[in-house]
C-alpha cells in the first residue's frame, strides 16, 4: 500500500502526461513504458519466486522474516511462539523416548526452548505486556531449569495485561499443589495475585485452603479468604463447605448451617449432609437431623459414625 501513490503517478506520467505534452513523440513515450514495465515485472517475477521459498511453511517464513524485519513485533513474537510450538512437538516425542534416546530427546526440546528465549524477550522489549510472550517465556524457565522464580515474575506481568488469563490461573495452580511444598511461598503468590486480580476469586481461595489445611486450622483466616472469594464465586462448593466448616469450629452453628445449606443446595456429599444432622441435632431438632443423618449413610453407607446418628436421631425422632 505504501507504493500505491508512486506506483499511480509513475503511470500516469508515462501514459498521460508525456505523451500529451510530447504528442510528436508518443510513440516513443509507449514504448518507453511498455519497456520499463517490462524490465518491473520481469525483476518483481524473480522476487516472487525467490519469496516463494520463504514460504515454504510457517517455521520457514518466520525464521526468514526475523532477520529482515529484526525490530519487528509481529516478527519476533512469531518466530518466538513457532519455536515454543516446535518445543511441544519434542516434548511430545520425548515422552515415547527410552534411555539414551529419551537424553537426545529432552535435549532437541530444550535447545529449541533456549533459542526462542532472545526472541521473546525481543518483542517484549518493544510490548511488555503481550501475555502471549510473557506466558510462553515464563513456561520454558521453567521447563528448562524449574526456574518458578523467573516463572512467576512473568506470570505477574501476563496479569497486569490480562488479569483473567486462564494460562497464568491454571498453571500457577498446577505448579504451587503439585511441585511445590513452601506454604509461606505460596501465601506469597496469592497474596501478589490478589492484589493484580482483587475481582477475581481465585487467590482468595487458594489463600483460604491453604488456612483450611493448616495443622492445627486457622479458622478466622479461613473465613477472611473464603467470604472474599464467595462473594465473587458462589457456585464453587468448596468455598460454603469450608466457611460452613469454620464457622462451625469456631462455635457459631448459625453461620455453620447457613453456608453448610448453601454448600448442600451445590452438591450432595455426605460430610455436609453429616454436619448439618449434627448442627439440627444441637438445635433440638431430630427430625430435621435424622432426615440429614439418612441421606449422609445413603451416600457413604462405610462411615460408622454416621450410622450411629441415624439409629440415634431416630429414636430421639420418634420413628
Amino acid at each position: 500500500m505504501p507504493s500505491l501513490g508512486f506506483s499511480l503517478a509513475i503511470a500516469y506520467t508515462f501514459a498521460e502526461v508525456l505523451p500529451e505534452k510530447f504528442p510528436e513523440r508518443e510513440n516513443m513515450w509507449r514504448n518507453v513504458t511498455v519497456a520499463v514495465l517490462g524490465v518491473v515485472a520481469l525483476a518483481f517475477s524473480a522476487k516472487t519466486i525467490t519469496r516463494n521459498m520463504d514460504w515454504k511453511d510457517s517455521s520457514t517464513l518466520f525464521a526468514h522474516d526475523v532477520h529482515v524485519s529484526v525490530n519487528s513485533i509481529k516478527g519476533n513474537s512469531s518466530y518466538a511462539s513457532d519455536l515454543y510450538t516446535q518445543s511441544e512437538g519434542a516434548e511430545k516425542r520425548a515422552a515415547k523416548c527410552h534411555g539414551a534416546d529419551s537424553l537426545a530427546c529432552i535435549a532437541q526440546r530444550d535447545s529449541i526452548m533456549r533459542e526462542a528465549i532472545p526472541y521473546f524477550e525481543k518483542a517484549l522489549g518493544f510490548d511488555s505486556l503481550n501475555s502471549e510472550s510473557l506466558v510462553r517465556i515464563g513456561n520454558i524457565y521453567y521447563k528448562l531449569d524449574n526456574d518458578y522464580n523467573t516463572m512467576f515474575k512473568y506470570y505477574k506481568q501476563a496479569l497486569r495485561s490480562n488479569p483473567l488469563n486462564r494460562d497464568v490461573w491454571n498453571n500457577t495452580v498446577g505448579v504451587l499443589t503439585y511441585n511445590i511444598d513452601d506454604i509461606e511461598y505460596e501465601k506469597t503468590i496469592w497474596r501478589d495475585y490478589a492484589e493484580l486480580s482483587p475481582d477475581y476469586y481465585e487467590s482468595y481461595y487458594q489463600l483460604g485452603e491453604i488456612f483450611y489445611s493448616a495443622n492445627p486450622k486457622q479458622n478466622d483466616s479461613v473465613i477472611y479468604y473464603m467470604t472474599k472469594a464467595y462473594s465473587l464465586n458462589t457456585s464453587k462448593f468448596e468455598i460454603p463447605f469450608h466457611l460452613g466448616m469454620s464457622y462451625g469450629n469456631l462455635g457459631d452453628f448459625a453461620k455453620a448451617k447457613e453456608y453448610l445449606l448453601k454448600a448442600d443446595a451445590l452438591k450432595e456429599d455426605a460430610e455436609v449432609k453429616k454436619f448439618l444432622g449434627i448442627i439440627y441435632g444441637t438445635e433440638g431438632n431430630p427430625d430435621e437431623a435424622y432426615k440429614y443423618f439418612s441421606k449422609s449413610a445413603q451416600l457413604n453407607p462405610n462411615d460408622p459414625v454416621v450410622q450411629q446418628y441415624v439409629a440415634q436421631s431416630k429414636m430421639e425422632a420418634g420413628l
